[in-house]
């Protein structure tokens, strides 16, 4: 209930504002320029420390088969590239190994429709006519035929008036269960950094609550929402469940502590440091605690469940040439941790590391780069071309028969491609799952 509320209200909000900027814009505004600048060309690669992978599997009790055939993967996938292109008209996405092509998917639109081929068919494309395309749309588009009339029934600029002082109220409410404190002076230090002022807060969560069900009931009771509603939950059920809010006795108890440094005029600087403990009625030592660092660009936060021997941490700071965010979490001595680096050098560029038991040493790296250079090279002209209709005709036979034995050609042009470029890796992969199958 709260999240089918909770999205219609941003919705209206969101579209009521796009429909006010729209009507001041100046009638010879520019169009805005494309999301995306094309051509586009994005190269990305995997690599996997083999060792890091076969100390984890052997942590986690696999036999040596099993850590022979994932190192044999291993080797494979870390000699694998991919390069997507796009450009006004089309795609194409490929499977590089060893610096050689290796399987291919490319899509073309023309004024005649949309072309799809790949080397798994090396002698047909798929070829589908704007009639066809417009009749699957129309055939997809059938399903959600009320929701759309619902949709075209939605006055947006009468529903954001109607939410708009039910919000108010809102945000009112919940402002009235933080209850701040006395404001402590003092020498603090935090996380390796010094502050002069804590400021402490309780949140009453029972009253958080409330104002929540209160935001629920007031939202229903209004006749613009509710019909509004009713356009879509014809069963009733949404407009009728209302969330009840947490009982006092059992609402958990949280405390906020915020560290700053506050001159004698009331101005801060420098960063700012949230601690906060969620307590569970009865009990006297904290369920979780957390911490959220704040300073300049750099963002670090993190949480301990301590009944469940688990905890979490979420950095982002700043780089030299972009961001870098990272993740760690453990589970009960389980760790898993993934860090990202996001930034523009002479191109825009994206590193991922994946760590998994050992935070220490990366298991996977993914990176990628991006530049607007580059061009499909696939021929969709060439393969014999194959309908909706074809696919989906009754006595297909013959087309299917057909695609099947040009399936197998192309697999086995692919499987070729990959020996030659991989030789030894290749025919060690093929050679332990061929064994495990005869076995």
């Amino acid at each position: 209930m709260k999240k089918l509320l909770a999205l219609m209200a941003a919705l209206a909000m969101l579209l009521s504002c796009t429909a006010a900027l729209a009507d001041e814009a100046p009638a010879d505004e520019a169009p805005e320029a494309a999301l995306i600048a094309l051509p586009l060309t994005v190269y990305s690669q995997t690599d996997i420390d083999r060792d890091v992978l076969a100390v984890d599997l052997a942590a986690m009790g696999y036999d040596e088969s099993v850590l022979m055939k994932a190192d044999a993967v291993a080797a494979v996938l870390t000699e694998a590239d991919e390069r997507l292109t796009l450009d006004d008209t089309g795609f194409q996405w490929d499977l590089i190994l060893g610096g050689r092509d290796i399987f291919t998917v490319a899509g073309e639109v023309t004024d005649a429709g949309f072309t799809l081929g790949s080397n798994l068919f090396p002698s047909h494309v798929f070829s589908f006519s704007n009639e066809e395309l417009d009749s699957l749309a129309k055939s997809v588009s059938s399903k959600y035929k009320e929701e759309t009339k619902a949709m075209e029934r939605i006055d947006v600029n009468a529903l954001a008036r109607a939410i708009a002082p039910i919000f108010e109220k809102f945000t009112t409410n919940s402002l009235a269960a933080f209850k701040g404190g006395e404001e402590e002076k003092g020498d603090f230090s935090l996380n390796g950094n010094s502050y002069n002022t804590m400021a402490p807060v309780d949140v009453d969560l029972a009253a958080l609550s409330s104002a929540l069900t209160q935001f629920e009931k007031d939202l229903l009771a209004d006749p613009t929402v509710a019909v509004t509603i009713a356009q879509f939950d014809r069963s009733g059920k949404y407009t009728k469940a209302v969330e009840k809010a947490i009982d006092p006795a059992n609402a958990p108890a949280l405390h906020l502590e915020t560290y700053a440094n506050v001159d004698d005029e009331g101005d801060q600087s420098g960063p700012v440091d949230t601690t906060f403990t969620l307590t569970m009625p009865g009990q006297k030592d904290p369920a979780a605690r957390g911490d959220v660092l704040v300073d300049g660009e750099d963002v670090t936060a993190a949480v301990q469940f301590l009944t469940a021997d688990a905890n979490m941490t979420m950095t982002a700071r700043k780089a030299e040439a972009g961001h870098v965010y990272r993740g760690d979490l453990n589970v009960k001595g389980l760790y898993f941790g993934c860090v990202a680096e996001v930034g523009e050098k002479d191109e825009k560029y994206n590193d991922t590391d994946i760590y998994f038991l050992d935070p220490q040493n990366s298991l996977l790296r993914q990176s990628s780069t991006m530049t607007h250079e580059g061009e499909r090279t696939f021929d969709l002209s060439k393969g014999t071309p194959v309908t909706l209709a074809d696919l989906t005709a009754k006595n297909n036979k013959a087309v299917m028969t057909s695609l099947g034995m040009d399936a197998t050609i192309g697999v086995a042009g692919i499987t070729a491609a990959a020996s030659e470029a991989l030789p030894e890796e290749v025919s060690a992969m093929l050679a332990l799952f061929s064994l495990s199958a005869k076995g």
